[in-house]
Parts: structure tokens; sequence; C-alpha cells
């Protein structure tokens, strides 16, 4: 199977995407045969779907996927990830929001124990609602060329110190009180070429907000 994609309308009366109308649901079997072997070979891709909860275990073995896109589909959770070792794009980009939604798009991501994403160079998760404690798997990626976690719920930066590939990246940091953060970034001498690194500091309420940035290491950083 090469480049599935799911194209959903689970949209509202009024025209806007709901929770509450249409849901997606995937059997963990669904793109494995008989034998259990996943004939998933390209591109992943669900737009506009309400997924909920997405169960992992639907990609298990799937050893030759190399795109999984969630494009403004509702998932909240992608919990226990299996190793992907062919994987070299993952977003999960939510941009409008969905009537009846307890949370911003993704709030929960997990790989599994001893999983990984060895050749990852693509990740976004720009709109959802991810906290500081499912950024865990970022520093193993090795590989990662470019990422972008703007509009989530971040007050810290992932140590990026083994990303030595890394070209682009765009962070947005949530207002804390004494706000210290310490950015750790490749050392240009175990680098790739150049790094565009950015960080924007959130505030809702238009109020001066300034980071103190306690340490700062490896490629120079652009913050505003």
């Amino acid at each position: 199977m090469q480049n599935v994609t799911f194209e959903c309308s689970h949209s509202a009366s009024s025209g806007g995407f709901s929770v509450n109308s249409g849901l997606l649901s995937l059997s963990i079997n669904a793109f494995k045969d008989g034998n259990g072997t996943c004939g998933l070979k390209g591109n992943l891709t669900f737009t506009n779907c309400n997924l909920r909860q997405f169960y992992s275990d639907t990609l298990k073995d799937c050893l030759y996927l190399e795109k999984v896109a969630f494009m403004n589909s509702h998932v909240e959770s992608l919990l226990y990830i299996p190793t992907l070792e062919s994987l070299k794009n993952l977003t999960v980009y939510y941009s409008t929001p969905w009537a009846g939604a307890s949370q911003r798009g993704l709030s929960r991501m997990t790989l599994a124990p001893g999983a990984s994403l060895p050749n990852l160079r693509y990740l976004d998760l720009s709109g959802n609602s991810l906290g500081n404690d499912y950024m865990e798997f970022v520093p193993q990626l090795t590989a990662i060329e470019e990422m972008h976690l703007e509009g989530n719920n971040f007050t810290v930066v992932p140590d990026l110190t083994n990303a030595f590939y890394l070209h682009n990246y765009t962070m947005e940091l949530r207002p804390v009180s004494n706000a210290n953060v310490s950015i750790l970034l490749p050392n240009p001498r175990t680098r790739v070429g150049f790094l565009d690194a950015t960080f924007v500091s959130y505030n809702p309420f238009f109020e001066p907000m300034n980071y103190n940035v306690m340490s700062l290491e490896g490629t120079v950083a652009y913050m505003t």
C-alpha cells in the first residue's frame, strides 16, 4: 500500500469542525495482512479527521513507512509509538479549533519503551497542546534536519546537542514565573551546515515577558 490518504469531513452544521460529528476508528490490524505483515510502504495521511485516540500499535512493524501526517485532524494522544526505521517525516499539525474538544489537538505523545525513530528528518508538532514531559524522545533524534514546535505548552527547550544535521528549528515558549531557560544546541564543530534556530515567547496579554537564558551552548540562537 503506497501513499494511503484519509480525507474526512467531520464538520458541524455551522461548517466548522466538531468532535461530536463523526469519528474515524481504525483496527490495529488495519494495514496488516493475514500474516501480520504491514503493507504500508510510503505515506500515511489523515486530513480533517476526528480520530481522538489513535492507537500506535496500528503502525507496529511498518518497516517501510516513510511519512505519517495528521493534518488538522483531532488526535488527542499518540502513545507508545513503535520503532519506525524508515520514517522520515512526522507531522501532527493542528490549525483549526474543533468544537467540543477538551484540548487543543495533541496533548500526549510518547515512544514505546526501547523504541526509536532513527531516520526521522522532519518533525512538525505545531498548534497542539504538548507539555515538557512529552518531549523526552527529542534528544534521540540524531538524524533530524527540521523541527517545528510552535503553539504548544513548552516552558523548556529540549536538549539538541545530538542533532548534528539540524538546520531549521522553531519553538514557542509559554510564560512562567521566574523564567529561566537553558538552550543546548549542537556544537558548531560537530555540525553539518548552518542552523537557524528561533525561540518565541508566547504572551497572550501583551505584557513584557523576558526569559533569562541561564546557559547557551553550541550554535548561536536567535531569540525574540
